[in-house]
């Protein structure tokens, strides 16, 4: 059976069913097979965002990591971490999140007084989400950084969650702003809140049947995926207007260095194997992702960017989907929460 991991890599098999994008199309960053003029620019560029990220100061600042236990969640947990900031990382696997706990300490300055803690949860129950945010709010003061990078790899079909949720909608969208929704009091208490949802930013198509089959039991494994983007756009872009103190961020991930390929068959997994080490290693893409998170210039509002932090296109725009599908997430939170 295929695992969740902390990673978005996997979220982007976006053409291997139901999709004429081929598969290197799905399993590399848009820069790497139009031309390779866009990877000279990354250097420079992280150069400039890491020093960006080491000019923040963090102590007393609070961050909660979903899926930073591994992959590019751990690589912005590091970041955070080493400027100061608590920390609570959330994840499956008892053993990456006490290897990332203890990564997190060996990275805070000796000074900064931050704390770091691993929860393990399923991150497909949305029940076990809200009890998880209710014991979360009673203990903090104010949630300065929410990062969302948990997801669904492989390339199977439709599978139910015990909740009846698809797993790959549920991991890649449902989940993640379920923890938005239900810390948003806390978020509000912040001087100045930040949500990343580390995704499939300007990688993904509309999903037109987002009024008739919300939940995408009827799709395929490319529209279930490509529904699963749309809703991080449509949702940033509803919090935006509804929250404008909120920063939201869905940015996309690139290629990466994780484990998130022993998910896929076979074949596939011999091929992005030997595409892995051309990948970012997850101390790189955390640069990138958490640049957003702590630079000035990202203020209020919502976000679109690239693996590079760099703006792009997003499938928002339509105000009726975003308030639509924003009305329909929580109404399936609440729904789950009071279960």
């Amino acid at each position: 059976s295929a695992r969740l991991h902390g990673t978005a890599s996997s979220s982007v098999l976006l053409g291997w069913q139901g999709s004429s994008t081929s598969v290197v199309e799905a399993v590399l960053p848009t820069s790497w097979y139009t031309g390779r003029r866009g990877r000279p620019q990354s250097m420079p560029k992280l150069e400039a965002c890491k020093a960006s990220n080491e000019a923040a100061a963090l102590q007393g600042k609070i961050a909660l990591c979903v899926g930073g236990s591994s992959g590019c969640g751990k690589g912005v947990a590091l970041v955070l971490a080493r400027q100061g900031c608590s920390v609570t990382l959330v994840g499956r696997n008892a053993a990456r999140g006490e290897e990332a706990v203890a990564a997190c300490t060996a990275a805070s300055p000796p000074d900064a007084g931050a704390t770091f803690r691993f929860v393990s949860m399923d991150v497909r129950s949305l029940s076990a989400i809200a009890r998880f945010c209710d014991e979360f709010k009673a203990q903090a003061a104010q949630l300065d950084f929410l990062s969302l990078s948990c997801t669904r790899g492989g390339i199977q079909g439709y599978r139910p969650t015990a909740e009846g949720l698809d797993e790959r909608v549920c991991t890649m969208y449902l989940s993640r702003f379920a923890f938005v929704h239900w810390l948003l009091p806390l978020l509000e208490r912040a001087d100045d809140p930040r949500v990343l949802s580390i995704l499939s930013a300007g990688h993904h198509k509309v999903y037109k049947a987002w009024q008739s089959d919300f939940l995408t039991r009827h799709a395929g494994m490319a529209q279930r995926t490509f529904a699963a983007g749309f809703y991080n756009d449509c949702a940033c872009a509803a919090l935006a207007r509804s929250q404008p103190k909120l920063t939201l961020i869905h940015a996309f991930p690139g290629f990466v260095r994780t484990n998130w390929h022993m998910e896929l068959p076979w074949g596939l997994r011999a091929l992005t194997k030997v595409l892995m080490k051309a990948g970012k290693s997850l101390e790189t893409c955390g640069e990138f992702m958490a640049y957003p998170l702590l630079c000035g210039t990202f203020d209020s509002g919502f976000h679109s960017l690239t693996e590079f932090a760099d703006p792009c296109a997003s499938c928002a725009g339509d105000t009726a989907a975003e308030d639509g599908i924003w009305k329909l997430s929580v109404e399936q939170f609440e729904m789950r929460a009071s279960a």
